[in-house]
């Protein structure tokens, strides 16, 4: 549908309005049965169109007379360099009330703020609020201009709440908005249509000030930049001081500004590092920002340097004597001074970054930002892994730890926090069973003997395809059996012929219930072997290339082969536990469905794996340095492994001697 045709009937002129505002803004045609086609487009249109209305009659409560009226005043200036508007505005206000029986109860005041823009004036938002509570039955304005340079159609949404409210509004220059009659209402809107075009060429002005003063020389002073001082000219051109990139200054208007390097050697040389470091080593951004918090180089305002930070280095031309200006913000709601993106001004200042290494820089991080990372790690074995103790699904999830600095997957029992459960939310490590799920199937599902069992399995249901099976065969004896015995059974002539032959009926219907399930088991198995075999060849190639194969190719391939895993975690003592668990294959897959482990299977070789060896090996009580010097690792890395191979009972903690702890192997219980 393209286009909208309505009934020219008295109605209210804002209803009308409104249903035109939404119409237009969906690109519709409006189209009367009697004046035709609407145009909407400019102001000749809608005065016109606002002519040719037949109004319905206003209720005799909505307007007001003034007379001693409750009134508030609204105030609003554009910009916070018209000092002396908000009083000038104030005392016509004041006039305008003395002489039209106004008694001012508030003021409104919005100062440097568009007048476009409704939403972001905290003041007229109040304003409009408390005239729908009837707080008062008036506003005083300067202009029609003040209350609001939004188009008509926008405007006419403030309208209508007012003269819903009983409310009027009363300009200084252009007396009483009137709503009750056609040519109060088209003076209104050629006045607000006015008002929004002056908007639009205020707009126009500043910008194309805005790019002479470019033009001339002039830059935003902006944001300060890592490693770049900033000498300060006067009007006349005179250098007046220097200002340090971690100092706040506020440039006078009419001042120039130019970047140097900076008298921070330590800095500069720092910008230097990073720049050949990411063009030559091919460093990120994180790699960066941790050497220089590791140097104890601050940023501008004395924090870290983050990442992001960093990113906005190698990425500012400052560095080898551009200027980048409206980078992320173009002034003006209708015209901007950079349509096409910032601009860039070369050779505006000394830099000290090569040219050929910035480029190199900047084509590393378009292509890095252009790449799609590969998901490396998907959780394979979702859908499979069941809690031994609650039998809930165990999720996959990841986290990040700002010590180990790495990420690791895991598969836990999570619960919700508003579930009570005893269950003590056994968890795996995710690349640990992984790899020994993968181990299994190798040694048990692609074994020789197993892949000829599949074989012959293939063989032999492709051959019962075209043969009845030995059990379909019984079935089908045994229901003619139990039909004969039905037809025996209605013609025995004494209550013993009667009960053998009952007796007889229900062994035989007892064996079909047998015969039905087991035939319903051969029936549905779960795959079917001709599948099976394309599993297993699809899994013996994804072994060799787990990281290349598809994450959801392997999901597919798993459930296919492994009917469930089960987790469990069994405690040892306080704070001491161990996991176990078996992993079920289908029926059909291998000979031995069912393959139990521990955690020592599906833990991956840790460092607690190797310190608790060190001292089961060492045959008696061991300490801290003990383990230092043999294995050659950190005081912190001993800790935490100490930490955890105690927590899975490997490793007992014994008391002090001489202020040392001492550490000895834990027998299993």
């Amino acid at each position: 549908m393209r286009a909208i045709v309505f009934h020219e009937e008295p109605a209210d002129l804002f209803d009308v309005l409104g249903w035109w505002r939404l119409f237009h803004a969906a690109g519709l045609a409006i189209v009367g049965t009697r004046r035709g086609r609407i145009d909407l487009d400019d102001v000749g249109g809608i005065v016109a169109a606002v002519s040719s209305l037949s109004l319905a009659p206003l209720e005799d409560s909505v307007m007001v007379k003034a007379a001693s009226t409750p009134a508030v005043g609204y105030i609003r200036m554009s910009s916070d360099k018209q000092e002396a508007s908000p009083a000038r505005q104030r005392s016509e206000i004041v006039k305008l009330a003395e002489h039209g029986g106004y008694r001012i109860i508030a003021w409104y005041e919005d100062h440097g703020l568009t007048g476009t823009q409704s939403l972001n004036r905290p003041e007229f938002q109040r304003l409009l609020k408390d005239a729908a509570e009837g707080t008062f039955k008036a506003i005083l304005l300067f202009e029609q201009s003040r209350f609001s340079r939004e188009d008509p159609f926008d405007a006419m949404l403030h309208w209508r709440l007012l003269r819903a409210a009983g409310v009027k509004l009363v300009a200084c220059h252009g007396g009483e908005l009137a709503f009750d009659n056609m040519g109060g209402l088209i003076t209104a809107i050629v006045s607000q249509q006015g008002a929004h075009d002056e908007s639009v060429k205020i707009s126009a002005r500043v910008v194309s000030g805005l790019r002479k003063k470019l033009d001339d020389g002039h830059r935003p002073f902006g944001r300060s930049v890592f490693a770049l001082d900033r000498e300060l000219y006067d009007e006349s051109g005179e250098l007046v001081r220097v200002v340090s990139f971690r100092d706040r200054f506020e440039k006078p208007r009419g001042w120039r500004h130019a970047f140097v390097p900076s008298a921070e050697a330590e800095a500069v040389d720092a910008i230097r590092w990073a720049f050949e470091a990411t063009a030559c080593d091919g460093l990120s951004a994180s790699e960066i920002a941790r050497d220089f918090n590791r140097r104890g180089l601050k940023t501008a305002t004395g924090g870290r340097f983050a990442a992001e930070a960093v990113r906005y280095i190698l990425t500012n031309p400052a560095y080898v004597g551009s200027t980048r200006v409206f980078n992320k913000y173009n002034p003006g709601k209708f015209h901007r001074v950079a349509d096409d993106g910032p601009l860039l001004f070369d050779e505006t200042h000394v830099g000290f970054v090569d040219r050929a290494t910035f480029d190199v820089v900047q084509a590393l991080f378009d292509r890095r930002a252009g790449s799609v990372r590969p998901r490396r790690h998907a959780y394979i074995l979702r859908g499979l892994l069941v809690c031994g103790h609650c039998n809930r699904r165990m999720r996959g999830h990841g986290t990040c730890g700002p010590k180990a600095n790495r990420s690791s997957r895991r598969y836990s029992c999570v619960h919700d926090e508003y579930q009570r459960s005893d269950c003590p939310k056994p968890r795996v490590d995710a690349r640990g069973l992984e790899r020994f799920v993968l181990s299994v199937i190798q040694d048990r599902v692609f074994c020789d003997e197993n892949r000829e069992r599949l074989r012959t399995g293939a063989l032999e249901a492709a051959n019962e395809k075209n043969s009845e099976s030995p059990e379909a065969r019984q079935l089908r004896e045994l229901r003619h059996k139990i039909e004969r015995g039905t037809q025996n059974l209605a013609l025995a002539e004494s209550d013993d012929d009667f009960a053998a032959v009952s007796k007889l009926l229900a062994a035989w219907r007892e064996d079909e219930q047998l015969l039905l399930k087991r035939l319903m088991r051969g029936t549905s198995r779960r795959p079917a072997p001709a599948e099976l075999v394309e599993a297993i060849e699809g899994m013996a190639a994804a072994r060799e290339h787990l990281d290349e194969a598809a994450p959801g190719h392997l999901v597919a391939m798993f459930a296919q082969l492994i009917a469930r895993i089960t987790i469990r975690r069994r405690n040892i003592y306080s704070r001491a536990f161990k996991l176990e668990g078996e992993m079920v294959f289908h029926s059909e897959v291998c000979s031995e469905p069912v393959v139990p482990f521990t955690d020592a299977d599906v833990t991956p070789s840790t460092r607690w794996r190797e310190v608790a060896s060190f001292i089961s090996d060492a045959g008696q009580s061991v300490t801290r340095r003990d383990i230092e010097e043999a294995l050659g690792i950190g005081t912190d890395a001993v800790n935490n492994a100490l930490r955890l191979a105690c927590r899975r009972g490997l490793v007992t903690k014994g008391g002090p001697t001489n202020r040392r702890f001492r550490y000895s192997a834990a027998a299993l219980r």
